[in-house]
């Protein structure tokens, strides 16, 4: 007899063509609501679902009589190509991003360092500076207790937009060099500091959230999971790519929320069905 179907293969019921988007709310911060983490491509979503078997003899063989689940769970890597400060926090295991103002007459050094032979390159260690801020530079040796001149021992020239020393004469090979300003070069050198934001890598080992995963389509089914409970983490390299998009991998993995819902220990999906309309839902 053959067997008939109740709707027909490859057909809009059956497949979806569309994507995956990921929102998450860190739930150690009070009050803080949800947050794209950017487009997600290639995601490898799994059940993490193990089973005890148990065995019994019979006839001198053994017979699998049962099975019952052990180790329950679900957890989602995927790569996320945004750039978003969010990401990298997650990446570098880092707390929450610190606003550093800018400011135009940064002091940083003296730096010390020992000289080296002719064109041996000496970066500062804070080296984003002015033509100005560069001019006021003094380079000392205080093996000989003497400054250097500059164009005579030394040059200042800049590589990428940074401030280096670069020898010009064998002479200080060996000796104690230290690069400031004022008189000995006792004195620390300005430089330009952008406003930026600070990360503190490996110091938040744990970044609990609950997410809400959304599959969207334009043609076929739609579905969104709400997750309450869910530990996101780097789950591979990251991609800083000089062609393509650079991008994170992640592993969203998912926690048994029991204790507060036990019905939905893993949440709950929503599954919105076809959308004959041909747009997506969510």
């Amino acid at each position: 007899m053959a067997q008939v179907l109740t709707q027909t293969p490859f057909e809009k019921q059956n497949y979806s063509q569309g994507g995956l988007r990921l929102l998450i709310r860190e739930l150690d911060v009070p009050n803080k609501g949800y947050q794209y983490i950017g487009n997600i491509h290639t995601p490898d979503f799994a059940p993490t679902l193990e089973f005890y078997e148990h065995f019994s003899a019979a006839s001198g063989a053994e017979v699998k009589d049962n099975e019952a689940p052990n180790k329950t769970g679900y957890k989602l890597g995927f790569t996320a190509d945004e750039m978003l400060i969010g990401n990298f926090k997650r990446f570098f295991f880092a707390g929450a991003p610190a606003d550093v103002a800018a400011d135009a007459d940064a002091e940083g050094g003296p730096d010390t360092v020992i000289a080296g032979k002719t064109g041996d390159l000496f970066g500062l260690v804070y080296g984003r500076q002015t033509e100005g801020q560069r001019g006021d530079l003094v380079v000392r040796n205080v093996t000989d207790t003497a400054d250097l001149v500059e164009d005579t021992d030394y040059e200042v020239l800049t590589i990428f937009g940074w401030t280096f020393i670069r020898l010009l004469v064998d002479t200080h090979s060996g000796d104690t060099l230290k690069i400031g300003t004022g008189a000995a070069a006792a004195d620390p050198y300005e430089y330009t500091l952008p406003a930026h934001k600070s990360l503190k890598p490996m110091t938040s080992l744990k970044l609990e959230v609950a997410a809400i995963l959304q599959g969207p389509a334009k043609v076929g089914v739609n579905f969104e999971w709400r997750i309450p409970r869910a530990v996101i983490k780097p789950d591979g390299a990251f991609d800083w790519n000089a062609k393509e998009a650079s991008s994170f991998k992640f592993a969203l993995e998912l926690l048994d929320d029991s204790a507060t819902d036990p019905a939905k220990p893993f949440g709950e999906v929503l599954f919105y069905g076809r959308d004959n309309a041909g747009a997506a839902l969510i």
